[in-house]
Protein backbone atom coordinates (compact mmCIF):
# COMPACT_ATOMS: atom_id res chain seq x y z
CA UNK A 1 0.00 0.00 0.00
CA UNK A 2 1.69 3.94 -0.56
CA UNK A 3 0.70 6.36 0.82
CA UNK A 4 0.58 9.69 -0.82
CA UNK A 5 1.48 13.06 0.73
CA UNK A 6 0.79 15.48 -2.11
CA UNK A 7 -1.18 18.78 -1.20
CA UNK A 8 0.15 17.75 2.49
CA UNK A 9 4.03 18.09 2.15
CA UNK A 10 5.25 20.42 4.79
CA UNK A 11 6.90 23.47 3.39
CA UNK A 12 10.38 23.35 2.18
CA UNK A 13 12.96 24.11 4.11
CA UNK A 14 14.09 27.89 4.28
CA UNK A 15 10.54 28.74 3.31
CA UNK A 16 9.51 30.96 6.47
CA UNK A 17 6.54 32.74 5.03
CA UNK A 18 4.99 29.80 3.65
CA UNK A 19 5.94 27.70 7.40
CA UNK A 20 4.48 30.55 9.28
CA UNK A 21 1.23 30.87 7.70
CA UNK A 22 0.62 26.63 8.08
CA UNK A 23 0.20 28.03 11.60
CA UNK A 24 -2.45 30.02 13.72
CA UNK A 25 -1.14 33.38 15.30
CA UNK A 26 -2.12 32.70 18.91
CA UNK A 27 -2.04 36.26 20.47
CA UNK A 28 -3.06 37.25 24.17
CA UNK A 29 -3.66 40.64 25.86
CA UNK A 30 -2.86 41.10 29.54
CA UNK A 31 -4.54 43.02 32.27
CA UNK A 32 -1.23 44.52 33.80
CA UNK A 33 -1.11 46.78 37.01
CA UNK A 34 2.02 49.01 37.54
CA UNK A 35 3.08 51.72 39.76
CA UNK A 36 4.07 54.36 37.96
CA UNK A 37 5.72 57.41 38.61
CA UNK A 38 8.92 60.25 37.57
CA UNK A 39 12.75 59.56 37.34
CA UNK A 40 14.97 62.16 37.40
CA UNK A 41 17.17 61.40 34.32
CA UNK A 42 19.87 64.09 34.34
CA UNK A 43 20.73 68.29 34.23
CA UNK A 44 21.32 68.39 30.31
CA UNK A 45 19.20 70.75 28.99
CA UNK A 46 17.87 71.79 32.24
CA UNK A 47 17.15 68.95 33.32
CA UNK A 48 14.89 66.13 32.08
CA UNK A 49 12.06 63.52 33.23
CA UNK A 50 11.07 59.62 31.94
CA UNK A 51 8.43 57.70 33.28
CA UNK A 52 9.13 54.26 35.20
CA UNK A 53 7.08 51.45 36.26
CA UNK A 54 7.38 49.12 38.78
CA UNK A 55 5.50 45.61 37.80
CA UNK A 56 3.33 44.52 40.22
CA UNK A 57 0.77 41.96 39.26
CA UNK A 58 -1.33 40.76 36.07
CA UNK A 59 -4.75 40.21 36.21
CA UNK A 60 -5.39 38.23 33.78
CA UNK A 61 -4.73 37.07 30.06
CA UNK A 62 -6.93 37.38 27.78
CA UNK A 63 -7.98 36.02 23.69
CA UNK A 64 -9.33 39.25 22.52
CA UNK A 65 -8.20 42.62 23.49
CA UNK A 66 -11.97 43.93 23.96
CA UNK A 67 -12.38 41.55 26.78
CA UNK A 68 -9.48 42.57 28.07
CA UNK A 69 -10.16 46.57 27.94
CA UNK A 70 -13.25 45.32 29.45
CA UNK A 71 -11.87 43.87 32.58
CA UNK A 72 -9.21 46.27 33.02
CA UNK A 73 -12.02 49.03 33.73
CA UNK A 74 -13.40 46.70 36.50
CA UNK A 75 -9.92 46.81 37.99
CA UNK A 76 -9.36 50.17 37.50
CA UNK A 77 -12.52 50.89 39.61
CA UNK A 78 -11.34 48.72 42.56
CA UNK A 79 -7.73 50.50 42.56
CA UNK A 80 -6.73 52.60 45.35
CA UNK A 81 -3.86 54.46 45.12
CA UNK A 82 -1.38 54.96 47.68
CA UNK A 83 -0.95 58.57 48.15
CA UNK A 84 2.63 57.72 48.38
CA UNK A 85 4.89 60.43 47.70
CA UNK A 86 8.51 59.88 46.28
CA UNK A 87 11.89 61.70 47.35
CA UNK A 88 14.10 60.85 44.81
CA UNK A 89 16.27 57.98 45.84
CA UNK A 90 16.62 59.00 49.60
CA UNK A 91 16.87 61.41 52.08
CA UNK A 92 20.32 62.45 50.83
CA UNK A 93 18.92 63.11 47.34
CA UNK A 94 18.32 66.88 46.11
CA UNK A 95 19.99 68.26 49.57
CA UNK A 96 23.06 70.02 49.51
CA UNK A 97 26.22 69.83 51.53
CA UNK A 98 24.46 72.52 53.78
CA UNK A 99 21.54 70.26 54.19
CA UNK A 100 19.06 72.70 52.01
CA UNK A 101 17.07 71.67 49.02
CA UNK A 102 19.12 72.10 45.87
CA UNK A 103 17.96 70.42 42.38
CA UNK A 104 22.11 70.18 41.66
CA UNK A 105 22.05 67.61 43.89
CA UNK A 106 19.54 65.34 42.29
CA UNK A 107 20.42 61.99 41.38
CA UNK A 108 19.58 60.21 38.18
CA UNK A 109 17.44 57.78 38.26
CA UNK A 110 15.53 59.11 41.60
CA UNK A 111 11.81 59.02 41.49
CA UNK A 112 9.72 62.24 42.51
CA UNK A 113 6.64 63.04 42.88
CA UNK A 114 3.03 61.28 43.71
CA UNK A 115 3.08 57.04 42.84
CA UNK A 116 0.92 56.48 40.92
CA UNK A 117 -1.43 53.16 40.29
CA UNK A 118 -1.85 51.96 36.59
CA UNK A 119 -4.03 49.95 34.52
CA UNK A 120 -2.81 48.70 31.11
CA UNK A 121 -3.66 46.26 28.32
CA UNK A 122 -0.64 45.10 27.10
CA UNK A 123 0.24 41.93 24.45
CA UNK A 124 3.06 40.55 26.96
CA UNK A 125 3.15 39.61 30.15
CA UNK A 126 4.16 42.64 32.64
CA UNK A 127 7.51 43.59 33.53
CA UNK A 128 9.35 46.58 34.67
CA UNK A 129 9.77 49.79 32.19
CA UNK A 130 11.80 51.23 31.17
CA UNK A 131 13.88 48.42 30.75
CA UNK A 132 17.19 50.18 30.27
CA UNK A 133 17.64 53.68 32.03
CA UNK A 134 17.49 56.04 29.12
CA UNK A 135 20.46 58.14 28.25
CA UNK A 136 21.02 61.77 26.91
CA UNK A 137 21.90 62.31 23.62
Amino acid sequence: MTVSTSGNQPPARGDAATLLDTFPVIKYWYVNVYSVGDAYGGPEEGGWWYSVGEFLESKGRFSTKPAAEEYKAQVEANVEQTGTYNMGNGPHDGVGPDGEPDDAYLTRGGTWGEEKIKVLVQSYPGRDFPQERPFYE
